[in-house]
């Protein structure tokens, strides 16, 4: 029987230990990543867990406080190591501060446009009696709601064209001022189906011009391989704002109620129009702070 030589097989012991160990070492790189993505989940879960038993706790309550500290730190946590580790789940190194700037952007957008999408449904079917509202019906609602995606999606088709005239920070910012007047003119839609459209249409434009000019501002500041999951990232960003301003939006409203009903109160209101356009002035302020140029990636 021949023998092989010792040479060779230090060399392949050495190469099987470099690469984990066989199958055992990859069960382990697989454990820790399953364990990594699975707490941005949690922390996510914890948050509106909180937000959604806020109204019966009560804000200040002890559970929701500390819901909140909890899903806060995990997501702190995931960040961090995200930071760190060699190969991310996310990496939110990629692209530098224009990414950064348009992951802020894009959360504060999401957070604002979904507060103002719950509001109009609401506010349309609540019958006068109440103080505000139209006594109208789902269809009424779906009308009025309709701006949203025709305004939305010719202002997408426009964007290239006011980036080359306006550039990426000057249209980056404007995009973001609908999107707080949409906010802001809903103060006055006690009754009106008119400023109800209104506000639907900025909304949409908003989020037409904003996300557009946010792939756009993505595909000039990252490489073309990790093009693909950057601009999935961003729309991962509004997607969860959009669920956490839906959230808080709908506990600040379940919080005050019009005696006797289920319907919320028209201060209650006004307090979820104050907080869009609070976060939509963030993205406003973000906006501000992006390059005059953008280098390419």
């Amino acid at each position: 029987m021949l023998r092989e030589p010792s040479g060779r097989k230090d060399e392949r012991g050495t190469r099987r230990r470099r690469s984990g160990g066989g199958r055992g070492g990859d069960r382990l790189g697989h454990r820790a990543g399953a364990g990594q993505s699975r707490t941005p989940g949690a922390g996510l879960f914890a948050v509106l867990i909180g937000l959604t038993e806020a109204p019966s706790w009560g804000w200040s309550s002890t559970k929701f406080v500390a819901l909140l500290a909890a899903g806060a730190a995990l997501l702190v946590a995931f960040a961090v190591v995200e930071v760190k580790i060699e190969r991310p789940l996310i990496d939110l190194r990629i692209g530098g501060k224009p990414v950064i700037v348009t992951c802020v952007a894009a959360f504060a957008v999401g957070w604002a446009t979904y507060a103002v999408f719950l509001s109009i449904p609401t506010i349309v079917a609540a019958p006068p009696a109440a103080g505000y509202g139209l006594g109208g019906t789902a269809a009424t609602a779906g009308l009025l709601l309709l701006p949203v995606g025709v305004v939305g999606a010719v202002a997408a088709t426009v964007t290239g064209r006011l980036e080359r005239l306006l550039g990426s920070k000057t249209l980056m910012t404007l995009s973001c001022v609908p999107v707080v007047a949409s906010s802001a003119i809903l103060f006055l839609a006690r009754h009106d189906a008119v400023v109800l459209a209104l506000a639907a249409g900025l909304g949409g434009l908003g989020v037409g011009v904003g996300l557009t000019e946010a792939m756009n501002i993505v595909s000039s500041s990252v490489p073309a391989e990790r093009l693909a999951s950057a601009s999935g990232f961003i729309l991962i960003v509004r997607t969860v704002a959009g669920t956490l301003g839906a959230q808080v939006s709908g506990s600040v409203l379940a919080s005050d109620l019009v005696p006797g009903t289920p319907l919320p109160t028209w201060g209650s209101f006004n307090a979820t129009f104050v907080i869009a356009s609070a976060v939509g002035l963030l993205a406003i302020m973000a906006s501000l702070t992006l390059p005059r140029r953008l280098a390419a990636a």
